[in-house]
């Protein structure tokens, strides 16, 4: 639990500090920006719980990579949170409907779910790195079952949410572009180093389940 709490530390900063600017700045803290915080506090509570389990944060493999991770921590953290609490995009403010709010919400719940569910049904085999752990085994159950990779489905999800909770050009889509860009460099790779580790039970788990969004009437084994 301590340890935990150390790795939320600075983020509680952040959401403090950013809800205090906010009401200084616009005099109010608009609630569709209090839902996208609320998000992003589940999401940091979530990864960090993991992290302290298994004991593993991972780095990136290469340059690109590590650029791409942090171009993702920025268009998901730094960005969303100084439209919160700052005027400086303003400039890319633009008028939204509540049901956008609403239904950004629900979106943003079900990526949570999915981004918890994912992390136990992978358990030790995760890395924030393309990377073999020791003992690695193909994971195919629970909702690896329905999707090869269910927690970019996640973050997409998660990323998609922001964009309907923060009605700014910039800030709004940040997490969604950032994160699309890293997915399109990772995923032919880190399905490239599946095959190599597990052969003919990699290629028969990826003609029988889908990337990305679950499609039964495919058909899944037992």
């Amino acid at each position: 639990m301590i340890a935990v709490l150390k790795k939320l530390f600075v983020p509680v900063l952040v959401i403090i500090a950013a809800c205090v600017s906010a009401f200084l700045y616009k005099g109010v803290f608009p609630w569709s920006a209090a839902c996208f915080v609320a998000m992003f506090f589940a999401l940091v509570v979530i990864r960090s719980v993991f992290e302290v389990r298994v004991g593993r944060t991972g780095k990136a493999a290469g340059t690109l990579e590590q650029v791409l991770l942090v171009a993702v921590f920025l268009g998901t953290g730094p960005i969303p949170f100084l439209f919160i609490a700052t005027p400086v995009f303003a400039f890319a403010d633009y008028a939204q409907p509540v049901i956008i709010n609403l239904l950004a919400i629900l979106v943003g719940i079900g990526g949570l779910l999915l981004f918890y569910r994912s992390h136990i049904d992978l358990d030790r085999q995760w890395s924030v790195s393309l990377a073999i752990q020791e003992d690695h085994r193909l994971v195919d159950t629970g909702v690896y079952r329905w999707m090869r990779h269910p927690m970019y489905s996640a973050l997409f999800l998660i990323a998609i949410a922001q964009a309907g909770l923060l009605p700014n050009w910039f800030a709004g889509f940040s997490g969604l572009v950032s994160f699309a860009l890293l997915y399109a460099f990772r995923v032919a790779r880190e399905e490239a180093l599946m095959a190599s580790q597990f052969g003919d039970a990699w290629l028969d788990y990826a003609k029988r389940t889908p990337r990305l969004v679950p499609m039964p009437w495919r058909g899944t084994s037992q």
